[in-house]
């Protein structure tokens, strides 16, 4: 019986560390698109307006839809194919959450800034994505 029970508890545990919250799904997402320069992946993950800024492209818009900023980021991921993308930190502050990463291209790194926040069906979508391109 108590051989049963430990079965059971580390069945329960292995299955519970497999499972990530809805901010991680979201992070962990975010990061294969912008590895793989998937402009409309990354678009699935958009509120249905967002905040897109591209400083080299002079890409600034405020509140955009997202299939008009998933037509610049696959002209921006043409232009600058990926390499890799790393996340470098990520926080949470009054129920947003938010990342910076590097996004390597073979010309050239840029800083990213992501802001998301919790949309209407409970899961985090992206409010804001920022490419700074490194000096």
């Amino acid at each position: 019986m108590k051989l049963l029970l430990s079965i059971l508890l580390l069945v329960t545990f292995r299955i519970s560390a497999l499972t990530f919250s809805p901010e991680e799904a979201l992070l962990n997402q975010l990061q294969l698109c912008l590895k793989q320069g998937q402009a409309s992946q990354l678009a699935n993950l958009f509120d249905n307006n967002v905040d897109l800024l591209i400083d080299n492209e002079q890409v600034d818009f405020n509140d955009i839809s997202n299939s008009q900023a998933e037509i610049i980021l696959k002209s921006f991921f043409k232009r600058w194919p990926a390499q890799d993308f790393q996340v470098v930190y990520q926080g949470d502050q009054n129920g947003a959450r938010y990342c910076t990463g590097l996004y390597k291209t073979p010309r050239g790194n840029y800083a990213v800034y992501v802001l998301m926040k919790r949309g209407g069906e409970g899961r985090f979508i992206i409010e804001s994505l920022q490419f700074r391109k490194d000096k």
